[in-house]
């Protein structure tokens, strides 16, 4: 019974303490979109961290996915990389291939391209993952 306290104490410290999972996403929002005829570039305001710290916490290549939730289903879905970060701001180079991809509604079955979703406002998440 001990050694069974003993583990369940040690696994919650590492939950507590060691972040199991890795680092946590960082979320933002999409605040202009510029669509030039070779790249498509996107700037992302970043939530809860004052802009001195974004440039150490945020670095080029890694992943923005759009947020977008449909009842109870939240969907996480790649749309480029973070292509700069300077004085704060963040410049993301969008995927237009990952924009042409479709996912299902899971309630409808009905088929929604990521395209849509990709606007002005949309929330968005930063994280070291591949897409």
């Amino acid at each position: 019974m001990k050694r069974v306290f003993f583990v369940v104490l040690l696994f919650v410290a590492f939950l507590v303490f060691g972040r199991i999972g890795g680092p946590s996403a960082i979320h933002g929002y999409i605040t202009s979109i510029d669509i030039q005829k070779e790249i498509t570039t996107a700037t992302i305001s970043v939530k809860d961290i004052p802009a001195a710290e974004i440039a150490t916490k945020v670095k080029p290549g890694m992943s923005v996915k759009i947020i977008h939730s449909i009842e109870t289903a939240q969907f996480r879905l790649p749309i480029g990389r973070i292509l700069s970060v300077k004085d704060g701001i963040v410049t993301v180079a969008i995927d237009q291939s990952l924009l042409d991809k479709e996912f299902e509604n899971p309630y409808t079955q009905e088929k929604i391209k990521v395209r849509t979703l990709f606007e002005v406002g949309a929330e968005v998440s930063i994280s070291v993952e591949s897409t």
